[in-house]
């Protein structure tokens, strides 16, 4: 299994800021290794990242293909969020929160990564990335056009 990595700003990512990919690796506990891809794959993990990935209609992508324009919808999308984590909570009980249960698995793994995907992200100039709660939490005081840039890309294995 292998995913993405996105480093992301509110500022424009200089080429020279990009991580070190075995720093990436050393300083996060979920990744085995990651490397950096090439220009072509990074566009379309991108593009990947806006249509499929990042709830629906939120961002749009400039013509470049590597800034985004924040459009909206976090309050909407957070509302549906806290139904999955209530419905998630309420399939708990006394007799399965105190061992292993794939409902508690699945209450973590949305709360971990509430876009529901193993992407993960730098924010920032940080030396270790984060899955998607952190990011959520990144965008959360955005407007409407609001600019989130994206530098480095990495492919990441577990």
């Amino acid at each position: 299994m292998h995913d993405n990595i996105f480093q992301v700003s509110r500022k424009p990512i200089a080429r020279d800021d990009y991580p070190d990919t075995d720093l990436i690796a050393e300083n996060t506990e979920w990744i085995g290794y990651c490397d950096e891809v090439d220009k072509g794959t990074r566009l379309n993990a991108i593009k990947h990242l806006v249509d499929e990935i990042l709830p629906e209609g939120m961002f749009s992508i400039d013509s470049e293909g590597d800034v985004l324009t924040y459009i909206g919808g976090l309050e909407e999308w957070a509302e549906e969020y806290v139904k999955k984590i209530q419905d998630a909570a309420n399939k708990l009980t006394p007799s399965n929160i105190l061992t292993w249960c794939k409902e508690k698995k699945a209450l973590k793994d949305i709360m971990r990564s509430p876009i529901g995907h193993s992407t993960m992200f730098v924010l920032d100039n940080n030396l270790f990335a984060e899955f998607s709660c952190e990011f959520i939490e990144y965008i959360n005081d955005m407007q409407p056009g609001d600019k989130l840039f994206i530098g480095s890309v990495l492919n990441y294995h577990p």
